[in-house]
């Protein structure tokens, strides 16, 4: 199948910068592809080349014809490019902004036809704007000229719809109705290639990725093959912890605040399904540190890895084997802050808690449930907060660690 747009090669200068370098890309129909990568990278410049609106070097086809070679209002029938940051000036309303997109399709001076006059209902509809449609443009919102500029985008009905930044100034509703939207109407003969900078929302719709960096392609593939922790470090320089999101299954991922050289350290002692909302405190205030002693398949395990901790593992139902009963006392010594959470002592080997005693400093965070019975001595550790109440503790304490 011919694709519905293709590049290879394709390159772009500005002044003297290199702005695109050595992109290969095709559009396939029925796909819809986002380009993400971080400020400077490339989206948009790549997307007004594909329009064939800015200057570029390499192959550019469209279809099986040199988009070059083709007349401007040809290549605007076929492809509908909504810019990031266009000019709404002039008096319009938004009905009349809308029909412009029917221009393509007209000879000069050919009045409107029913069938224009419907498309731009349609697309009023699909951007959900139809209430607007008589408002002047500079009387809307950030976010509803963006639904405007998407209406008009779907106006020209295009084989491809190139979109620069759909999403910047809307609502969290508004993006993904946006987005779905989107995915509908490229079903069928037609394509979409969108810039986003929203990593999860591109990973969750679209079909492909493209990530750039520095103009060049650093990944394209399904998102599950572009959002790896090694593209994400190159493209974006962070150090990023990729997993599939628990309810879609789609990619997802968490970039844990770097800890300042030297931070303070902490070592928690887990129980309790409410201790990886512990975990997510202490590292979002900058401590480094290490969990355990945990269990294969533990949900606290996946958690704390997420999170970037270091975790102590070992088998279930067994004695602690001596090495890891080790690391364990050696972090609990090392750590300026020791967490037990309630639950830690059912464990199966009481020289997990055992070892809290050697702590510089302790917290114990323990609920109603968690009778003195079940953790003998537990009281004498250190201070006793509820889950609910250790935000408070925590911000009371944190400058005498």
């Amino acid at each position: 199948m011919t694709p519905l747009l293709t590049a290879q090669a394709l390159g772009c200068r500005l002044g003297n910068r290199t702005v695109l370098e050595a992109v290969d890309f095709a559009l396939a129909p029925g796909e819809l592809v986002g380009v993400v990568g971080p400020n400077g990278a490339g989206k948009s410049t790549l997307l007004h080349c594909l329009n064939g609106t800015r200057g570029s070097t390499g192959l550019l086809r469209l279809g099986d014809r040199d988009l070059r070679g083709l007349h401007r209002k040809a290549v605007a029938r076929l492809v509908a490019l909504m810019a990031q940051t266009p000019s709404l000036d002039g008096g319009f309303s938004v009905r009349e902004l809308v029909a412009l997109g029917r221009h393509p399709h007209r000879g000069r001076g050919v009045p409107e036809s029913p069938a224009d006059r419907a498309q731009v209902a349609q697309a009023l509809g699909a951007s959900e704007i139809e209430a607007l449609a008589d408002r002047p443009l500079d009387t809307l919102s950030g976010g509803e000229r963006q639904r405007v500029l998407f209406a008009l985008a779907l106006a020209q009905d295009p084989s491809v719809l190139l979109l620069d930044e759909p999403t910047a100034h809307l609502d969290l509703g508004s993006q993904e109705r946006l987005f779905a939207q989107v995915r509908r109407w490229t079903a069928g003969p037609r394509g979409t290639v969108v810039a986003v900078h929203d990593l999860r929302l591109a990973a969750r719709y679209c079909d492909r990725l493209v990530l750039l960096a520095s103009g060049r392609v650093v990944a394209s593939g399904p998102p599950a093959a572009v959002v790896t922790p090694g593209h994400l470090a190159l493209a974006y320089g962070v150090d990023a912890r990729v997993f599939p999101h628990p309810l879609s299954g789609a990619v997802d991922f968490h970039v844990p605040p770097a800890p300042g050289p030297g931070g303070p350290r902490v070592h928690v002692v887990v129980g309790g399904g409410w201790s990886r909302h512990i975990l997510g405190l202490l590292v979002d205030q900058g401590f480094r540190g290490s969990v355990g002693i945990l269990v294969p398949g533990d949900a606290h395990l996946w958690a704390a890895e997420l999170l970037g901790f270091e975790t102590l593992v070992a088998p279930a139902f067994a004695p602690v084997p001596g090495a890891i009963l080790a690391a364990h006392q050696a972090r609990i010594a090392g750590a300026d802050l020791t967490v037990v959470t309630a639950g830690a002592w059912g464990a199966g080997d009481p020289r997990i808690v055992e070892a809290v005693q050697g702590a510089r400093q302790v917290v114990v965070i323990a609920d109603d449930s968690a009778g003195e019975g079940e953790a003998p001595g537990w009281a004498s550790l250190g201070p006793v907060v509820r889950p609910s109440d250790f935000p408070s503790w925590f911000a009371a304490h944190f400058r005498r660690i």
